[in-house]
C-alpha cells in the first residue's frame, strides 16, 4: 500500500516466480491436451469392420406379471429382468439394466430399463411375459408447482400408473 487507504499497487506484493517459464508452459500445456484428446480416441472401442456402430438406447419394458411374484423379492426381480436381456453388459462395457422398477409392483406393474439395440428389443419382444417396450425419454421436472393436497388413495395409484405409462 501506498499510504492511501483502499489503493493496492503491484510493486507490494511479491508472487513467487514460475516453475516454468512462460513459452514453455504454453508448449507444455498444448501438449497436455493433445495427450488427452489422444488417450481418449485410443480408449474408445473401435467399431467392427464391416459393421456399422451398435447404437443403444434405453428402452423401458413392461412384462407380465411372473407366477411366482408373491415369493419374489427385488433382488429376484432384477434376476427376473435380466433373463430377458442377452447379456449383462453392452459392448462398451456398461451395465444394460438400468432400472429395475421394484417399488411399482405393488401396483401391479412388472417392468425395467434397460440399453438395448433394436434388434436386441425384437429378440426380448419374443420372449414370453413381454408385454410392451418404449423408449425411454427424459422428463422435464416442473418445480414451480405447488405439491396437490391430499388425494384418495385410487387417485394416487391412477397419477402413478399415468406417470409411468406415459413416458
Amino acid at each position: 500500500m501506498n499510504g492511501r487507504r483502499g489503493s493496492f499497487s503491484s510493486s507490494t506484493y511479491q508472487f513467487p516466480m514460475a516453475l516454468v517459464n512462460k513459452g514453455t508452459g504454453v508448449v507444455l500445456l498444448a501438449a497436455l491436451i493433445l495427450l488427452s484428446a489422444a488417450a481418449s480416441m485410443y480408449s474408445m472401442k473401435p467399431p467392427r469392420p464391416g459393421q456399422p456402430p451398435t447404437r443403444y438406447r434405453t428402452f423401458r419394458v413392461i412384462l407380465s406379471k411372473p407366477p411366482n411374484a408373491a415369493a419374489m423379492d427385488e433382488a429376484a426381480h432384477r434376476r427376473w429382468h435380466q433373463s430377458f436381456l442377452p447379456s449383462t453388459r453392452t459392448d462398451s462395457g456398461l451395465p444394460r439394466l438400468r432400472n429395475s422398477y421394484y417399488n411399482y409392483t405393488r401396483y401391479g406393474i412388472y417392468a425395467f430399463s434397460a440399453r438395448l439395440t433394436d434388434a436386441e428389443l425384437e429378440v426380448v419382444a419374443k420372449k414370453p411375459g413381454f408385454e410392451l417396450a418404449r423408449p425411454w425419454r427424459p422428463k422435464r421436472i416442473n418445480l414451480c408447482r405447488a405439491p396437490a393436497r391430499q388425494h384418495g388413495w385410487k387417485d394416487r395409484i391412477a397419477r402413478i400408473l399415468q406417470r409411468f405409462l406415459n413416458f
